[in-house]
């Protein structure tokens, strides 16, 4: 049983003779998770199972991959899992996971308070493209929340824009976008991806286009950039389309 069990394709061989390795880290960790999720269905204490991979709630480094997959097989602990470690929760947007709404809020909420902490927390994860997934429909009011404060830190308000830009379309976040877009506080990334997302919106975006470009956007270099963004990306757009 051993010899079949290390003979599937989760293992590779390893450097020495007659041993074997694990063939990714994020699938050992994912079976691993789903392991020790069934042993706590079966009555396993979920408490003494977060009390041996880490501190004070905190996992230990080398179990935080771990430690976020147990919030995909335990949803009913996910949220406990997330504000214990919202930082490495988010990392397994690269494998495209999908939350529950609830704990995609938990999420946003979670790195909001960790944005203050650590503004730069994305970097290195700037490219993920799977943190489309937090863009649910519910997801709207937690989402404006966060553009709406002034507060929040660029890393958080940087997930939020990405998402939008990523996932599904909610055209209710359109006068947030637009306000994003002509905010001069924020950097200019944001708003570009700001711009990107309300394209994504069909005719009501890029009519708050047109509308940033003629009448919000002022003279400061970014404002011109954008402008001239829009410009080419809407000249883009009708060119592209068929003619009646």
């Amino acid at each position: 049983m051993v010899q079949a069990a290390l003979g599937r394709r989760v293992f590779d061989a390893g450097t020495e003779a007659e041993t074997v390795d694990y063939a990714h880290r994020t699938t050992a960790e994912f079976l691993a998770a789903e392991f020790l999720a069934q042993r706590v269905r079966e009555g396993l204490p979920f408490g003494r199972v977060t009390a041996l991979m880490g501190v004070d709630g905190h996992p230990a480094a080398e179990l935080l991959g771990l430690h976020a997959w147990l919030a995909v097989h335990l949803p009913q602990h996910a949220d406990e899992l997330i504000e214990a470690d919202p930082l490495w929760r988010s990392d397994i947007w690269r494998c495209g996971v999908l939350c529950a709404p609830s704990s995609c809020a938990c999420l946003v909420r979670a790195l909001d308070r960790l944005s203050k902490e650590n503004p730069w927390f994305r970097s290195g994860n700037w490219q993920v493209r799977s943190i489309g997934a937090l863009a649910w429909p519910d997801m709207a009011g937690e989402f404006r929340a966060i553009l709406n404060n002034h507060a929040s830190g660029f890393g958080v308000r940087s997930v939020v824009v990405d998402a939008l830009m990523l996932g599904t379309p909610i055209p209710e976040m359109l006068p947030d976008l637009g306000a994003v877009l002509v905010r001069q506080a924020s950097p200019f990334a944001e708003r570009a991806h700001a711009l990107a997302t309300l394209l994504c919106l069909g005719d009501p975006g890029e009519a708050a286009l047109r509308d940033a470009c003629q009448t919000q956007l002022g003279n400061t270099s970014n404002g011109i950039r954008l402008r001239t963004e829009i410009t080419m990306q809407l000249y883009g757009h009708r060119s592209a389309r068929p003619t009646s």
